[in-house]
């Protein structure tokens, strides 16, 4: 079983700070880190948000393959990741065969989201300037 963190990081390069695509992916995966749903006094109803902090650091398309590889090989780390070609069709199942066919090295990654243990994600992504 996985030990979660208290404060999470993630990197998403300039252009993809619009996307919550890898936010979405990691609550789905991991529901505890998403807080209970609001409601406001006129009763319209508010999603849960993740309770967790979130660090958003600066990397080039290189940092965030290399800080993806890396962290898929460490059991104790969720990586949810946004390749480029999740932008580039509309319909779910031709990004499932666009993906399927196609082979890791040559997949362009806008994103990647790193959960887990604060020292494995120190370990990661601990150089990283924060995106200001």
């Amino acid at each position: 079983m996985r030990s979660w963190p208290t404060s999470p990081r993630r990197i998403f390069p300039i252009r993809w700070l619009q996307s919550r695509r890898p936010v979405r992916t990691v609550a789905a995966q991991v529901p505890a880190v998403v807080g209970a749903g609001a409601k406001d006094a006129s009763g319209t109803a508010h999603p849960g948000l993740p309770w967790l902090g979130c660090a958003v650091l600066r990397g080039d398309g290189a940092t965030i393959r290399a800080v993806r590889s890396r962290a898929l090989g460490d059991p104790a780390v969720l990586v949810a990741d946004m390749p480029a070609v999740a932008q580039q069709v509309r319909v779910y199942a031709d990004y499932l065969a666009q993906v399927r066919d196609a082979a890791e090295e040559r997949l362009v990654y806008f994103a990647v989201s790193v959960l887990g243990p604060r020292k494995a994600i120190d370990r990661l992504v601990g150089s990283l300037p924060l995106l200001r």
